[in-house]
């Protein structure tokens, strides 16, 4: 029972350092996404910034995040377990 719950508490846990990690302009990944490209990039991805929330919805509506995050989350499950 106690394992249970600690394996689910481990699962949302990897989902959220995942989902954190999307390429999208208002989550952590955004801004990892901007430091590694050039500053023209950089400057392209802060002009989606005001419109990364209605992005991450798209993704979420569409079904696409799930099939972005499911892999990875797969691996880093499997690397930790």
């Amino acid at each position: 029972m106690a394992a249970g719950v600690l394996l689910q508490f481990v699962v949302l846990n990897v989902l959220l350092a995942v989902f954190n990690m999307v390429p999208v302009p208002p989550l952590d990944g955004g801004n990892v996404l901007m430091g590694l490209l050039p500053a023209s990039g950089a400057a392209m991805v802060e002009r989606v910034r005001p419109y990364g929330f209605l992005v991450l919805y798209a993704l979420m509506l569409s079904g696409m995040l799930s099939s972005m995050l499911r892999p990875v989350q797969r691996f880093v499950l499997g690397w930790l377990l």
